[in-house]
């Protein structure tokens, strides 16, 4: 998830070569959205069909003495077996508390197989469902701030923190540490919706917008808090710095490009 990738670079922890692999590791990894040149909230993942979910494979049942046995007697307390012979954990379970109710309510010939089996059943359980990855809404749907989707705010989140460790580096004189820092701030900044078209940002660049799902243009317009962010970093490119007490100035990453070569009118 891009919040860890830029919690770990603000912290101050990592030294600059290490920065700089999360950066390189970032840039490859399926967190990249090609497209728009940015970075999406969590790597994108086939859901699935829901008529696939709750489906228990059947060396998991041949596996259990007790599964087997209640099949065998046709109690489906626990599964059942459908008509085209697939397995499934009864539907009244809302989560494996459900399942620990049932299974301790199953009847005393039973209870030496439970005994023996409890852990083995529930683990097919979280296999079959796989609660641990379960990451809310997010990991769910497509939309808003779901699987490939990029939120903005994250975006610029993660430029101030590419800011603060090109800073970092400033200060070690690598000019070739240095230089690999500036590539990645100022893709990050280029991924930036103020810098693109507005067909390919999919509205006027210049507008706060709070996401862009897979296959969208921009959604949600409103000054989000990404702003904050972009003017933190657009300070800091001008090189405003105060220490001791003293404000200074100190603008390495500022840009020529950044000023006019000619005298022209401002509309």
């Amino acid at each position: 998830m891009l919040e860890g990738q830029v919690a770990v670079l603000s912290s101050g922890y990592l030294s600059s070569k290490e920065n700089l692999e999360v950066l390189d590791a970032l840039k490859s990894s399926k967190l990249f959205r090609e497209d728009q040149y940015s970075y999406i909230l969590y790597p994108d993942k086939d859901l699935g069909l829901f008529l696939d979910k709750n489906t228990i494979p059947s060396s998991k049942v041949n596996g259990s003495k007790l599964l087997k046995e209640l099949l065998n007697d046709g109690n489906e307390q626990i599964i059942s077996k459908d008509c085209e012979g697939v397995y499934h954990f009864n539907c009244d379970f809302n989560n494996v508390n459900g399942l620990i109710s049932e299974l301790n309510l199953l009847p005393e010939k039973y209870s030496e197989l439970v005994k023996d089996e409890h852990n083995k059943i529930l683990r097919v359980f979280e296999d079959v469902f796989n609660h641990k990855e379960f990451t809310g809404r997010s990991g769910t749907f497509f939309g808003y701030e779901g699987l490939g989707s990029i939120y903005w705010h994250m975006v610029s989140k993660l430029s101030l923190a590419v800011l603060e460790t090109t800073k970092k580096a400033l200060k070690e004189n690598d000019k070739n540490l240095v230089g690999r820092f500036f590539d990645h701030y100022f893709e990050v900044l280029e991924g930036i919706g103020v810098n693109k078209s507005p067909k390919l940002y999919g509205a006027f660049p210049t507008d706060p917008y709070s996401h862009t799902p897979a296959g969208k243009g921009a959604q949600q317009p409103g000054m989000t808090g990404q702003v904050k962010e972009d003017f933190i970093c657009r300070f800091g490119e001008l090189g405003v710095e105060i220490k001791e007490g003293i404000l200074s100035f100190n603008p390495t990453m500022l840009r020529n490009e950044e000023f006019l070569k000619t005298q022209e009118i401002f509309r």
